[in-house]
C-alpha cells in the first residue's frame, strides 16, 4: 500500500548516468513497513529531500531524472522554487531504477516508458498492495486476490484461487492450446509456491490445474 514504503540504504560509488548512493538491489514491488523517522508527512507533497530519503537515492539523481524528463516533480512552488513529488511517483522511480539495473541507459528508458503503453497486470491489481500505478495504461488484469480499489479494465479475470498460475493454466485448457514443457513446469512451480505446497488457500480449480499441468511438466 502507498504508505507502506521504506527501504534500508547503503552508500554506493557514483557513476555516470547511474544513481549515486542507491539502495542495494531489491524487488521494487515488495514494500517494507516505514521505519521510525519516516519522511512521509503529506503523501501528495514530498520534498526532494523526502523523496530521496524514501527511495534511497540522492537529490542529484532526482535532478537528473527531472532534467531527462523521466521523473518530473508533480508540482513546483512559484514563490520558493521548491519541487514536490507524490508518493505515487515512487512507483515510477522504482521502474526507472529497475530498468537501469537491466542495463538500459537513461535516454533509452525515456523511449521505453510511455503513458500510452498497454499494461496487463498479472497476479496483481492496480492500486493493490504490491503496485500503485505504473506509467502506461493498465488495460487488463488477471489476479486471484481480493479487490480493494475498483478499476475499469478492458479485460478482467479476478477469481479467488490459491494461485494465479491456476487461472493461466485454465486458459490453455479451455482454449485447447497445449503448453510446452517449460511453460507447464513454470506454471506448476508457481502453483506450488503460491499455495505453499498445497497447504494454503487451495481451491478445486488449483487441484484440477495441478492434474492438468503435472503430466506436462519436467519433474527433474
Amino acid at each position: 500500500m502507498e504508505n507502506e514504503r521504506f527501504k534500508a540504504c547503503r552508500s554506493g560509488s557514483p557513476k555516470e548516468a547511474q544513481p549515486e548512493n542507491t539502495c542495494a538491489p531489491t524487488d521494487p514491488l515488495h514494500k517494507q513497513e516505514p521505519a521510525t523517522g519516516s519522511p512521509i508527512r503529506d503523501p501528495n507533497r514530498l520534498t526532494v529531500g523526502a523523496m530521496a530519503q524514501l527511495n534511497c537515492v540522492s537529490a542529484r539523481t532526482l535532478r537528473i531524472y527531472d532534467e531527462k524528463g523521466l521523473l518530473v516533480p508533480a508540482c513546483r512552488d512559484d514563490e520558493t522554487g521548491y519541487r514536490y513529488y507524490t508518493l505515487a511517483q515512487c512507483e515510477t522511480l522504482d521502474t526507472i531504477q529497475l530498468l537501469q539495473r537491466l542495463g538500459f541507459a537513461l535516454d533509452e528508458i525515456k523511449d521505453v516508458m510511455k503513458e500510452a503503453d498497454p499494461i496487463i497486470c498479472v497476479d496483481s491489481q492496480k492500486h493493490a498492495g504490491n503496485i500503485t500505478d505504473f506509467i502506461g495504461d493498465e488495460i487488463a488484469c488477471i489476479d486471484h486476490h481480493p479487490t480493494f480499489v475498483e478499476v475499469e479494465y478492458r479485460y478482467k479475470d479476478i477469481r479467488m484461487a490459491g494461485a494465479c498460475s491456476s487461472l493461466i493454466a485454465g486458459y490453455y485448457k479451455e482454449l485447447k492450446i497445449e503448453p510446452d514443457e517449460n511453460t507447464a513446469t513454470a506454471l506448476l512451480y508457481g502453483l506450488k509456491m503460491d499455495t505453499s505446497q498445497f497447504t494454503r488457500g487451495v481451491t478445486s480449480l488449483d487441484i484440477e490445474m495441478f492434474d492438468y499441468l503435472f503430466v506436462r511438466s519436467n519433474h527433474e
